[in-house]
């Protein structure tokens, strides 16, 4: 599935070749990001308390523009994220962390026409997870509340992941490239936890939701998108 994901995201970018009648950026992007993760059980309707954890990321960028203020973002991008869950005591706080490889696809709108413009995307992202880190002073598995908590299982939850991305921010073309910066919202649709059966007790609804912010450099190639058109 992510690569017929990877596939499409190439053939949409690169569709129609370099035409100097258009307008083309590629770039790189990078950016700090507050997650959380909403881990209940719905069937049983009880909901499992969790907080919000710092991440970073990061990748490349390429925009296409086939109309002037109207275009198309595809991302490729390495990304942190994940939620902490607190025992009996705060203190004993497990941190789960999440690295994700998130290909997003999303409609790109411009508005404006003097030198700063703001900008919006809003599409889906399909993701893989590269990898995962817990870290817990204590052994979750001798806590007592154990049996209300579930923490990602390699071997048993998912990894596959798939979600909404929606950005907003400010364009700003230079005579070396131009640079965006923006915030955004990520809310994963996918789960990543299993819950195997109804009768498990694995909370069948556990998906991630991100607030960040992040900058971007982006090199023009063709004709470049200036604020007269």
């Amino acid at each position: 599935m992510l690569r017929k994901a990877s596939l499409l995201f190439l053939l949409c970018s690169f569709y129609g070749g370099l035409d100097a009648q258009h307008s083309w950026y590629v770039g790189v992007r990078g950016g700090y990001n507050i997650s959380g993760a909403t881990v209940n059980q719905v069937i049983l309707q009880t909901r499992i308390p969790t907080g919000q954890i710092l991440g970073a990321t990061g990748g490349l960028v390429v925009k296409h523009f086939p109309k002037p203020h109207f275009g198309i973002q595809g991302e490729v991008n390495i990304t942190q994220k994940g939620y902490s869950m607190s025992f009996q005591d705060p203190i004993d706080q497990v941190i789960t962390i999440f690295n994700y490889l998130e290909v997003p696809f999303m409609l790109n709108v411009y508005l404006g026409k003097r030198k700063w413009q703001f900008m919006a995307n809003m599409g889906p992202f399909v993701g893989w997870m590269l990898s995962h880190k817990l870290t817990s002073p204590i052994d979750p598995a001798t806590t007592q509340t154990v049996e209300y908590t579930y923490l990602y299982d390699p071997d048993r939850d998912k990894k596959f992941n798939y979600g909404l991305k929606l950005t907003a921010g400010l364009f700003r073309e230079f005579s070396f490239g131009a640079f965006q910066i923006e915030g955004n919202f990520t809310l994963d649709i996918g789960n990543f936890l299993n819950p195997v059966t109804l009768d498990s007790g694995i909370p069948d609804n556990s998906r991630n939701t991100i607030y960040g912010i992040s900058v971007t450099y982006l090199f023009p190639l063709g004709k470049r998108f200036t604020a007269d058109d």
